[in-house]
């Protein structure tokens, strides 16, 4: 039986500026959307770390997260991340991708 590769995003968001959130801002509760090839497959929310891990999800290209809503105090970030999780980046069965994002209030 062929194992298939497996990933899973850990994106953490930092203030682009300060690294922690200025004033009345807040990291926790932005909503990301996980995309494979332009097409939503689940939605994530930050926790109060500013982050979220996301479930396993077979390995391939065409994989791309990006802001939905922004947490309070912060604008939108409208950039989509590409997720490098081709099979041959990987040795093992279940992978976890680190990602950080900049916010800027």
């Amino acid at each position: 039986k062929k194992l298939f590769k497996k990933f899973r995003v850990t994106v953490t968001k930092v203030d682009a500026k300060t690294g922690v959130p200025q004033a009345d801002a807040s990291l926790k509760d932005a909503v990301y959307g996980l995309y494979h090839n332009g097409t939503e497959i689940a939605r994530y929310t930050t926790d109060k770390n500013g982050q979220f891990t996301t479930d396993y999800y077979p390995c391939g290209t065409g994989w791309t997260i990006k802001e939905n809503t922004p947490s309070p105090g912060y604008t939108l970030d409208t950039t989509v991340h590409t997720i490098s999780a081709t099979p041959k980046s990987f040795t093992v069965t279940r992978n976890t991708v680190e990602m950080e994002v900049k916010e800027n209030p």
